[in-house]
């Protein structure tokens, strides 16, 4: 199968069924009005801003998608810490389960990722030594509303979702 142009070039319907049938065999597009129609409207509107829809999403994807990010940002949910705090209160949650614990550097870089995000905002008070506070932006709240519908949904998905993996496991294991 060729490999799907790139380019900007497809910009009318026929450009996109042209794609489309270089993309797919012959049996793939044959039969599938309905999806095609659909695939070929997301494709007009992705050729012409797919660098603008996607860079904001992966960029939270992967701020949010890592072991420590839904961490932090549910315990800064709680209100604001001062970085010293936040570090302590993650070690305390992480050494209660068993687990390994964050290192400075590693929460350093992730409250600035979120900070350049716009998910945290970071404030330094004048003292001796300086204090550095952090909190949810708006932003960040509503963020961490949808983390929590994500967990919530997984929870109530959790034996199905584990039944499926034991069942593609034995599959595995026979192939």
């Amino acid at each position: 199968m060729p490999p799907v142009s790139t380019e900007k070039s497809i910009t009318t319907s026929a450009d996109l069924k042209r794609a489309l049938l270089s993309a797919l065999s012959a049996d793939e597009y044959a039969g599938n009005s309905d999806r095609n129609a659909r695939i070929a409207d997301f494709a007009v509107a992705f050729a012409s801003d797919a660098q603008d829809t996607l860079d904001p999403v992966v960029s939270i994807i992967r701020c949010i998608g890592d072991r420590w990010s839904t961490f932090i940002l549910t315990i800064l949910e709680c209100g604001m810490f001062r970085h010293t705090e936040l570090h302590r209160v993650i070690n305390f949650f992480c050494d209660l389960a068993g687990a390994p614990v964050i290192s400075q550097r590693v929460l350093t870089q992730k409250l600035r990722a979120f900070e350049r995000d716009g998910i945290v905002s970071r404030t330094v008070r004048p003292t001796v030594p300086l204090r550095t506070e952090y909190r949810l932006t708006p932003m960040g709240t509503e963020l961490i509303k949808l983390i929590d519908e994500v967990r919530y949904w997984s929870l109530a998905q959790r034996g199905i979702i584990l039944e499926a993996q034991r069942n593609y496991d034995e599959k595995m294991e026979f192939s």
